[in-house]
């Protein structure tokens, strides 16, 4: 028999019908017309553009009042929020987040999601779900343990938001594996990400984490730049693993 004949060939030059995946997006704040946002959205429409993705905000139900009542006081582990609309930006304690981000989770499911993705690179083993749920934190994680994992004397760089992170990402991130190095650069600031850039580069680090999902693919290019290192960035990495998941991809036709 004609190899071109085979059913094999056949079915491989026909064209792939895809099922419409239906993905919750969990994230803590509303998205708004804000650069934070467009780019998230921009990357899951490239690298998931197929999916239906609904977005459930944890903090949606909360007054202004509320909000500031959970603003995270000194000592406390917290999570910074991502701008609102009009510049402003508040950090809150991270222990009164898991419970409306589970009510989403349930909630989620019932609405007949697929699959969960926790936009936050945070740790939250308290959560618990019925379908696939994606961390930001645990997929950073569990690549940064793969590729460090035999790696003898190996040392881990993370780039974190604020002082007030640093305390709690290194206990987040500390492991017999390798040795941590923790520098502080939030999102945007271009001052602040050279600084740890530069130190983590005199450091010596095999790897560097931008811990948070605050930072951009702009962000990440230029500590990689700056420092000739491989960069992690849980927002980038989390949209390459839905892609992987779903089985998304532009040229390939969706049927729901």
């Amino acid at each position: 028999m004609n190899i071109s004949d085979n059913a094999f060939t056949r079915q491989k030059h026909q064209t792939r019908v895809v099922k419409m995946t239906k993905i919750g997006f969990l994230s803590l704040s509303r998205p708004a017309p804000t650069e934070f946002w467009k780019e998230i959205e921009d990357l899951l429409r490239r690298f998931v553009p197929n999916a239906e993705i609904t977005f459930y905000a944890a903090l949606d139900e909360f007054t202004d009042g509320q909000l500031k009542e959970m603003e995270a006081r000194p000592g406390d582990e917290c999570v910074h929020l991502a701008p609102f609309p009009d510049g402003s930006k508040i950090s809150v304690r991270k222990a009164v987040l898991v419970a409306p981000i589970q009510k989403n989770i349930d909630r989620s499911i019932q609405e007949g999601t697929d699959l969960l993705v926790l936009g936050c690179s945070e740790e939250y083993p308290k959560l618990k779900s019925k379908k696939p749920l994606v961390s930001a934190f645990e997929v950073s994680k569990g690549i940064v343990t793969a590729i460090m994992n035999n790696q003898l004397d190996g040392k881990l760089g993370l780039i974190v938001y604020a002082d007030d992170h640093v305390e709690q990402d290194r206990r987040s991130w500390t492991s017999e594996k390798w040795n941590l190095y923790v520098e502080v650069g939030a999102p945007g600031d271009r001052a602040k990400l050279e600084a740890a850039s530069k130190k983590l580069k005199e450091d010596g680090v095999d790897l560097i984490v931008l811990d948070g999902y605050g930072y951009t693919q702009e962000d990440r290019e230029k500590v990689q730049n700056l420092t000739g290192i491989p960069v992690i960035a849980p927002r980038t990495l989390t949209a390459r693993l839905l892609q992987e998941l779903t089985g998304n991809s532009k040229n390939k036709q969706v049927s729901k």
